[in-house]
């Protein structure tokens, strides 16, 4: 999303307010900064639609800017915003809204009793067993491996593999530690027996090809340059490893990730199990799993 200009002094003075607000609620960095986003561009929608302050904002107003997003394009990905985005969008506005409340700037909540559609989720798509073999074997070097085995054998977020440092991984306990994971919580990840061995592969024998007395660097995954490999250096690696492995699914980053918790299920491992393995802090975001996992049941049976 560009990034909009509010005119309005005391609009700035809200979205200074509420950025504060959102601070001392302890949302993650980058949860931060897109609840930031989206109140200010309703502030900016608002502003351009003529609204007089925002002691003047009605329900008619909130419904407004819930079309205007609805119309809106996806200034990134191209098309419409996702339902899921809007949702989003929504839960800042509320959440904003709320925060004027309680400095008195609102005597009413102008969103009270209005009721938007929530984003449902989309169908996710999953690797096989089969096809993660096949990215294995399509790995160019020890890194590639390493990377692969972080995000699909240890379940981690993409933001999680790029903090990783050297000290977070500890082979002898076959754990690691992420240290700021979502929301800024901590886990220990199990590591099996096999991730493990590839870690201590990497690091052992090819991390050190990557280092760069110019950086001094002490991430675990490294670039070519000894740098920190960032997520678009992660994507292109994975991109590549897709291409040769012939996969023809859209494979994200994230895909890794939802097919270890869709395994792991099928294998018969808890659901509380799961939950704490790849650091959710909802049993209901879990359970999301269970219905994919469910699905692909289903397929099978329709193929026999």
């Amino acid at each position: 999303m560009k990034h909009l200009v509010v005119n309005t002094t005391a609009y700035t003075r809200y979205l200074e307010g509420f950025a504060r607000q959102v601070e001392r609620l302890g949302y993650a960095a980058r949860t931060k900064t897109s609840l930031s986003s989206c109140a200010r561009e309703f502030l900016y929608h608002i502003e351009q639609s003529g609204v007089a302050g925002i002691t003047a904002l009605k329900p008619s107003h909130i419904k407004a800017h819930y079309t205007y997003l609805q119309e809106r394009p996806n200034n990134r990905q191209g098309g419409a915003l996702s339902s899921s985005h809007i949702t989003f969008h929504m839960y800042a506005i509320r959440l904003f809204l709320e925060y004027l409340q309680q400095e008195n700037t609102l005597q009413s909540d102008p969103m009270g009793g209005l009721v938007f559609e929530r984003g449902g989720y989309k169908e996710r798509e999953t690797l096989t067993r089969e096809e993660i073999g096949l990215l294995y074997e399509s790995c160019q070097n020890l890194r590639d491996t390493a990377l692969l085995s972080l995000l699909y054998g240890c379940g981690l977020r993409s933001a999680e593999a790029r903090s990783l440092d050297v000290a977070d991984v500890h082979f002898r306990a076959n754990a690691l530690y992420v240290r700021h994971g979502k929301g800024d919580k901590r886990r220990e990840v199990p590591m099996g027996e096999k991730v493990t061995e590839y870690l201590k592969a990497y690091y052992y024998n090819e991390r050190h090809t990557y280092t760069n007395p110019a950086y001094s660097e002490n991430a675990f995954i490294l670039t070519d340059r000894g740098g920190r490999a960032s997520g678009g250096c992660m994507r292109r690696r994975l991109k590549s490893m897709v291409v040769k492995a012939g996969i023809e699914k859209h494979v994200t980053l994230h895909t890794l990730r939802h097919t270890v918790a869709t395994h792991l299920l099928a294998n018969g491992m808890g659901v509380e199990y799961v939950r704490i393995f790849l650091g959710h802090s909802s049993l209901e975001t879990t359970q999301l799993y269970t219905h994919i996992l469910s699905q692909q049941l289903k397929n099978l049976e329709h193929e026999k």
